[in-house]
């Protein structure tokens, strides 16, 4: 009796077949900086996202994309729902979106940059 499907099965690695063993090493983590920029306003339009617009160091090489979060004045820990995405640079002046819905008091703008 050949041919039957008992014969088409593929060895086990049970069977003297040995796994490849793989490896990785952890990655590694990207130097960064903190840039503190100033927050000169906030505006909630009619509809979208608020908009934030900061002063930051003319040498912070902000681009757009980067992700920041505001800081309560008391504490200057991040609040709670105030992460910000750049969305233009020009001139050491940012503007940026956050999902806050009305204007809060925060005067620092955080954001993490590679060095």
């Amino acid at each position: 009796m050949g041919g039957g499907p008992a014969e088409a099965r593929p060895a086990s690695p049970a069977a003297g077949v040995t796994p490849i063993e793989v490896r990785s090493r952890p990655p590694k983590k990207v130097a960064t900086r903190i840039v503190d920029c100033d927050v000169t306003s906030m505006k909630a339009p009619k509809q979208g996202p608020m908009i934030v617009r900061a002063t930051c160091p003319k040498d912070a090489q902000i681009h757009k994309g980067h992700r920041g979060y505001l800081l309560d004045p008391k504490t200057d820990e991040p609040l709670r729902d105030g992460p910000v995405v750049v969305t233009r640079v020009k001139e050491g002046q940012i503007e940026g979106t956050t999902t806050l819905k009305r204007p809060v008091k925060a005067t620092k703008l955080r954001l993490h940059v590679r060095r």
